[in-house]
């Protein structure tokens, strides 16, 4: 059940009331912009007002998708869709980035001077890095006694027109079977298996003999059919809030529940450099491998807003063994 904004208001309002009425003051202050109940109804209303919202993988959706990868084969539709998802729901993937409109069809973009650049992800947009920052060419021959470090992909072509960009991504060591790093091998070693050249896209899967390639429209039915089975209680409008865009509202959902924690940790942490490695250690403990540039930009944006770091120089304000921020200027380290 959701609550509308106004039902929300309401409730609140005969709680003050009921205050008042007993001689205590009231708990909410509804002229306090910054009041957490005021806050929470100024979401629900703007949540309201945002038009075909779609709604995000579910954890319960996550454990199906892996049971039904793991008993369909590796090379299945399934398991290819529950790869791109683990690896999109921390990149923040657009389907467009590695999904295709027609599944024996690749799309391209052309440019200007009639140049065909193949907009999804393919083999050489990928590179894996073991522990010695040495590249790994194939991830099932990985050299022995070394691990999987980090990966970076190449953007070739992205909506916000930043074609071009590199991204890398953490290997999760805790938790592997939520890995992205390791749904990236994953990824690679399916496209290697069906023998698909290096040049094409690497959303690739096997379909009775038969290599098709991954399509939103084919992703988007197969999340509706996984959420009616794990949450029997949607209705029809909830069950098509669904789609291939789902992945990338999961990562914005991870992101924002990451930046949650975050302020918790500079409001009730303690000062210093000790506040800067518990908010580090909760941004990896719940992302690992997530959207490293995007969040460290809204970091820096929450650094600079703090007291104890305006004390700081107005050059380098601390560095840590996984960051380095400075003014207008930052850098991750993924030792």
């Amino acid at each position: 059940m959701q609550l509308r904004a106004e039902t929300v208001e309401l409730y609140i309002k005969a709680v003050n009331a009921l205050f008042a009425a007993r001689g205590f003051p009231e708990p909410v202050d509804f002229g306090n912009a910054s009041d957490p109940s005021v806050t929470l109804i100024s979401n629900v209303e703007r949540w309201q007002k945002i038009p075909n919202r779609r709604s995000p993988i579910t954890p319960q959706m996550f454990v199906e998708m892996m049971k039904h990868a793991e008993l369909c084969g590796p090379d299945s539709f399934e398991a290819a869709t529950c790869d791109w998802s683990l690896v999109g729901r921390y990149q923040g993937l657009r389907t467009g980035e590695f999904a295709q409109k027609k599944q024996l069809m690749q799309e391209f973009h052309k440019t200007p001077n009639k140049t065909l650049i193949l907009k999804a992800f393919c083999r050489h947009d990928v590179q894996i890095i073991d522990d010695r920052d040495d590249l790994v060419p194939d991830p099932d021959k990985l050299r022995p006694g070394r691990r999987f470090k980090y990966y970076t992909t190449r953007h070739n072509i992205q909506k916000n027109r930043r074609n071009g960009q590199v991204t890398g991504w953490a290997f999760h060591t805790k938790h592997k079977d939520t890995c992205p790093g390791n749904a990236m091998n994953r990824i690679l070693s399916r496209h290697k298996r069906l023998r698909r050249p290096k040049s094409s896209a690497l959303a690739v899967y096997c379909d009775r003999g038969a290599t098709r390639y991954l399509t939103a429209n084919k992703i988007g039915a197969y999340f509706k059919k996984i959420a009616k089975h794990v949450h029997p209680h949607l209705t029809e409008e909830e069950l098509s809030k669904f789609s291939g865009h789902s992945i990338r509202v999961t990562a914005a959902v991870l992101l924002h529940q990451c930046l949650e924690r975050t302020v918790h940790t500079f409001r009730y942490g303690s000062a210093g450099k000790e506040t800067l490695i518990n908010c580090t250690y909760e941004i990896r403990k719940h992302l690992c491998g997530s959207t490293w540039t995007l969040l460290a930009w809204r970091m820096t944006n929450l650094l600079l807003s703090c007291t104890w770091l305006k004390k700081q120089s107005h050059r380098r304000l601390l560095t840590t063994p996984h960051w380095t921020i400075q003014w207008g200027v930052f850098s991750i380290n993924l030792h």
